[in-house]
C-alpha cells in the first residue's frame, strides 16, 4: 500500500467535506423560529443559528467524511489498484468542490463523488490503460459539452460536468471492448472532428444541431474499438492522423465554434483599422500598383494579397474580405500548436499549449503572426531533432514571414540567426559538420525565397518600389506612434515590489508581463553558459520509454503524469523510437522559443502591443512537459506548482462561462452595432457612428462625384475609399504615413495633378479623427496649408465636414 497515495485519496475526502459543507449552506437558511430574539436575522425573517451552523459544518464535515472515508482510501491505495481508479475519485471531489462553488446543490455535490467512488471500486483492478493518447479526451469533452448545451438549457457547470461523465464511461468501455495492442486513447482518433458540424461555417441551425457531434463523438471510439485491426499500422496511421489533422482540425473548429463571429454571425469592422488592407486591395482590384500606388504599410501578404484573393474570386464586400482574414488568420493558434509540438517532440505538448492559448486568451489570430509562428516551429524541430536540412524549410518560411509582416518577420529572422549561432551547441560530436549544413541549408532557403519573391515582384513591376519603400520609408514610420516606454496595466501600477509583484502572475492583465520578464531571464541564463557539446553516446533519454503493453505499465508502477507522457509520439525524429529527446535538445528548443518570445517586445516598443504572447503557451508547455518528465520529487512539486499557477490564470470556468453564453447568443452582443445597406459594406457590423459617418459621406459622394471621380481622406477613415468604391489618390492611407516634409509634398503633389479629386474630407472643430492626442493638422502642416489654400468649406453634418475643390486649380508640380 502507498502511503502518499492513501493520503491523496484522504486529501480528496477531505474537499469532498468541505463541498458538502457549503452546500449545506441554504439548509441552515431556514425560517426563524417563533420566539426568536430581535436582530438583523429576525428581521430577515432567518434562523440566528444559520451562521454559527454553517462554520461548525466547514469545521467538521471534512474531519468527518475523511475518517469515514479511511477504509475506502486503504482499498483504493493497495499496490494491486490500479492508478486511474483512485485519481478519477480524487478529482471528482475536487468537481464537487469546483461545482458548489458555483451553485450549492447538495445532490450534485453527494452524487458526483458517489458516482465516481462506486466506478473507481467496482473496477479498480481493470487495466484501462490509460496514457499520452488520452489527451485527446479534451477535445472530445469540447465537444460533447457544446453539443449537451445545445441540446438543453441545463447550465454550463452541469453540461461540463456531465460531458466529462460521458466521455469517462466511453473511455472504459474502448478499454473494456478492445483487444489489440493499440492505445484505447487513439480509438478516439475521430471523436474529436465532431467539432466539425459546431463551427461557424454551417448555418445557425445545422450548427447547433447536437446528435451528429454527439453520435459521432460516442460512436466512433466504440466502433474502432470493437473492429480487429492490424495493431501496428493502425497505431502508426492513428497516431500520423491525430498529429497532423485531428488536433489541428479540432482547435481550429472550437475556436470557430465558441468565437463572437459564430455568436454574432458577422464580424464587426472598423473604417480606420480595417482601411490598412481593404484599400491596397481594392486598390489592386482597379489594376494599380502596390508600393508604387499604395503602401501596405505592415507588409505585402497582411495588407495586400490576402484581401485581393478574397475580393477577387468572390463579392468584393468588406464581410467577404473579413471572413476570409478571420478563416486565414485562426490559423496561428495551428501554428502555437505546431510549435509546441515540435519543441517538445510531442503532439500532446502542441495540444496542451493550444488548450493554454484558448484559456489565457490568446486566440486573437492574426494573419501577421503566423507564418513567423510556423517558421519558428522548424527552427525548433531542426534544433531539438538535429536535422539541419529542415532549416531550410525554416528559412523559406522565414522570407514568407518578412513578406506578411515586417515586424514578425525580423523576429522569426534574428531567432534563425540564434539557431545558426548555436549550431555547434546543439550539433552534438559533430558540431562542426553540423554547423556547416545548418548555415549552409539556412542560406538556401533564405536565398531560395527571396529569389523567387524578388522575380515575382519584378515581373509585377514593383519590386524595386517594394525594396525603397521597405527598406527606406516604412522604417521611418516607427517615431510618429511612438509611445513612453512602459504603460504599466493596472495591476502593476498597483503592486510593483519585489516578491509582492510575483503575485500578478495570477493576474490576467499583468501575467504577460511577468512571464516575459522570465522569458528574457532564461535567455540570459543560456547564452551566458558554458557550451559544453553534449556527449550522443550517453544520451540518457528524458523521458524513459515504456512499451504500450509492457509488465511495467500494467502493474501501475508508473505514475499517472508519467504515464501519460511515456509514447514517443511522431514529432519524434529520431529512428530509435525507444529514444526520447535529449534535455540538451530540449532546452536548445526552448532557447530558441524563449528568444522570439523576448525580441517579440519591440512590438511593445512600436505601440505597447503584448506580441510575445504568441510565443508564451509553447514555453509553459515546454516548461510543464520537462517538469513532467523528469522524475524527481522536486521536479513533481514544480510541476504542481505550474499546474496550479496556470489554472489559476488561465480562469478556466470563466472561459467555460464565456464559451457558453457566446454558444446560446445569436446577432449582435451588446447594442451600437449595425449592417449597411450599401453594396461593399454587406457582411460586416458597424459601429453606429461609423454607420453614421458612411451614411452621410455616400450621399454627399452620390451627389457630387461623377464615375471616376474621387476625394481626399484627411481624417483617418481610409475605409470609406474601399466602400464607397472609390479610387484612393495617394499612396498613404493614413495621415501618420506622409508626416516627413518629403512626403507631405509628395501628397499634395498627388492632389494638385489629379483634377479628379472634388471634395476633402477634414477633421471637425472638436477633432476626434485624430490618433495618441496629435491633430491631424500637427502631423502634416504642410498638407493642411494646401487644403485651407485650395477647397473651401462647402457643407458640414453630424461633425462630418466637406471640403470643395476651388474650381480653379493649378496643376504645376509643387517643388
Amino acid at each position: 500500500m502507498s502511503t502518499q497515495r492513501e493520503r491523496l485519496i484522504r486529501l480528496g475526502a477531505t474537499f469532498w467535506g468541505l463541498a458538502i459543507a457549503i452546500a449545506l449552506r441554504p439548509w441552515w437558511s431556514r425560517p426563524a423560529p417563533a420566539g426568536q430574539l430581535p436582530g438583523l436575522m429576525t428581521s430577515l425573517g432567518l434562523d440566528a443559528s444559520a451562521a454559527p451552523r454553517f462554520v461548525l459544518g466547514l469545521m467538521l464535515l471534512p474531519i468527518l467524511v475523511a475518517a469515514m472515508m479511511r477504509p475506502v482510501s486503504r482499498r483504493l491505495a493497495a499496490a494491486d489498484v490500479r492508478a486511474w481508479s483512485w485519481i478519477a475519485f480524487s478529482s471528482s471531489t475536487v468537481a464537487a468542490l469546483w461545482f458548489v462553488m458555483i451553485e450549492p446543490s447538495l445532490a450534485w455535490v453527494l452524487a458526483i463523488p458517489i458516482a465516481m467512488l462506486a466506478l473507481a471500486m467496482t473496477l479498480r483492478h481493470f487495466d484501462a490503460r490509460f496514457d499520452r493518447h488520452d489527451w485527446i479526451l479534451l477535445p472530445v469533452t469540447a465537444a460533447v459539452e457544446l453539443a449537451l448545451l445545445d441540446l438543453t438549457a441545463q447550465p454550463v457547470h452541469h453540461a461540463a460536468v456531465t460531458a466529462a461523465a460521458i466521455v469517462l464511461a466511453v473511455r472504459l468501455a474502448v478499454a473494456a471492448l478492445q483487444r489489440t495492442s493499440i492505445p484505447p486513447g487513439l480509438c478516439f482518433a475521430l471523436a474529436p472532428m465532431a467539432l466539425l458540424f459546431q463551427t461557424h461555417f454551417s448555418g445557425y441551425q445545422q450548427r447547433h444541431a447536437p446528435w451528429l457531434p454527439l453520435l459521432v463523438a460516442v460512436a466512433t471510439p466504440l466502433l474502432i474499438a470493437a473492429l480487429r485491426w492490424d495493431a501496428m499500422r493502425m497505431r502508426r496511421a492513428l497516431s500520423f492522423l491525430v498529429s497532423w489533422i485531428v488536433y489541428p482540425l479540432a482547435i481550429l473548429a472550437y475556436i470557430s465554434a465558441t468565437s463572437s463571429l459564430a455568436a454574432e454571425g458577422m464580424p464587426r469592422t472598423d473604417l480606420f483599422e480595417d482601411a490598412h488592407h481593404l484599400v491596397p486591395a481594392s486598390e489592386m482590384l482597379r489594376g494599380e500598383t502596390l508600393y508604387r500606388d499604395i503602401i501596405p504599410a505592415h507588409g505585402l501578404l497582411q495588407d495586400g494579397l490576402l484581401d485581393y484573393v478574397a475580393l477577387s474570386t468572390g463579392d468584393p464586400s468588406i464581410g467577404r474580405a473579413l471572413k476570409f482574414r478571420a478563416l486565414v488568420g485562426s490559423a496561428c493558434i495551428v501554428a502555437q500548436y505546431a510549435l509546441a509540438a515540435a519543441a517538445t517532440g510531442a503532439a500532446e505538448g502542441g495540444l496542451g499549449a493550444a488548450v493554454l492559448v484558448v484559456l489565457l486568451g490568446t486566440t486573437a489570430g492574426t494573419v501577421r503572426a503566423m507564418p513567423a509562428l510556423f517558421a519558428l516551429a522548424l527552427i525548433a524541430l531542426a534544433v531539438r531533432q538535429r536535422r539541419p536540412r529542415v532549416l531550410f524549410f525554416a528559412g523559406l518560411l522565414v522570407i514568407l514571414s518578412i513578406l506578411t509582416s515586417l515586424d514578425f518577420g525580423g523576429y522569426a529572422a534574428l531567432s534563425l540567426v540564434l539557431a545558426l549561432l548555436r549550431s555547434g551547441v546543439w550539433g552534438g560530436d559533430e558540431a562542426r559538420h553540423v554547423r556547416a549544413q545548418a548555415w549552409r541549408n539556412a542560406a538556401a532557403g533564405l536565398a531560395t525565397a527571396a529569389g523567387v519573391a524578388l522575380l515575382a515582384m519584378a515581373m509585377g513591376g514593383f519590386a524595386g518600389d517594394f525594396l525603397r519603400a521597405t527598406l527606406f520609408e516604412i522604417p521611418t514610420l516607427r517615431t510618429v506612434y511612438a509611445l513612453p516606454p512602459f504603460d504599466a496595466p493596472a495591476a502593476l501600477q498597483a503592486v510593483h515590489n519585489v516578491p509582492e509583484v510575483l503575485a500578478m502572475l495570477f493576474d490576467k492583465t499583468a501575467y504577460l508581463y511577468l512571464a516575459w520578464v522570465g522569458a528574457a531571464v532564461f535567455v540570459a541564463l543560456m547564452l551566458t553558459s558554458s557550451r559544453r557539446r553534449p556527449d550522443s553516446e550517453v544520451r540518457a533519454p528524458f523521458v524513459e520509454a515504456i512499451p504500450a503493453g509492457s509488465t511495467r505499465q500494467q502493474q501501475g508502477h508508473t505514475g499517472v503524469a508519467q504515464t501519460l507522457l511515456s509514447v514517443p509520439g511522431p514529432f519524434e525524429g529520431s529512428k530509435d523510437r525507444s529514444v526520447w529527446t535529449t534535455p540538451v535538445a530540449l532546452t536548445e528548443a526552448a532557447l530558441i522559443v524563449a528568444f522570439f518570445t523576448m525580441v517579440s517586445a519591440f512590438s511593445y516598443a512600436e505601440r505597447h502591443h503584448t506580441y510575445w504572447q504568441f510565443g508564451i503557451p509553447a514555453l509553459l508547455a515546454i516548461a510543464l512537459f520537462s517538469l513532467i518528465s523528469i522524475r524527481t520529487r522536486l521536479a513533481g512539486a514544480a510541476a504542481a506548482f505550474l499546474i496550479v499557477i496556470l489554472l489559476v490564470t488561465a480562469q478556466p470556468t470563466t472561459h467555460l462561462a464565456i464559451a457558453a453564453s457566446l454558444r446560446r447568443t445569436h446577432g449582435p452582443l451588446d447594442p451600437g452595432w449595425r449592417t449597411l445597406d450599401l453594396p461593399r459594406a454587406h457582411g460586416a457590423f458597424f459601429r453606429d457612428r461609423d454607420a453614421q459617418v458612411v451614411e452621410i459621406v455616400q450621399r454627399y459622394a452620390t451627389s457630387h462625384l461623377q464615375r471616376g471621380e474621387t476625394f481626399f481622406d484627411f481624417t483617418n477613415r481610409g475605409g470609406l475609399y474601399f466602400l464607397l468604391d472609390r479610387d484612393c489618390p495617394i499612396r498613404q492611407i493614413e495621415v501618420a504615413f506622409y508626416e516627413p516634409v518629403e512626403r507631405q509634398r509628395d501628397v499634395i503633389n498627388r492632389i494638385q495633378n489629379n483634377p479628379r479629386i472634388r471634395f476633402a474630407l477634414v477633421p471637425p472643430a472638436n477633432d476626434y479623427t485624430y490618433v495618441d492626442g496629435v491633430p491631424n493638422a500637427t502631423r502634416a502642416p504642410l498638407v493642411w496649408e494646401y487644403l485651407q489654400q485650395h477647397f473651401t468649406l462647402d457643407h458640414q453634418e453630424e461633425g462630418v465636414v466637406f471640403w470643395r475643390r476651388n474650381p480653379s486649380q493649378p496643376t504645376a508640380l509643387l517643388r
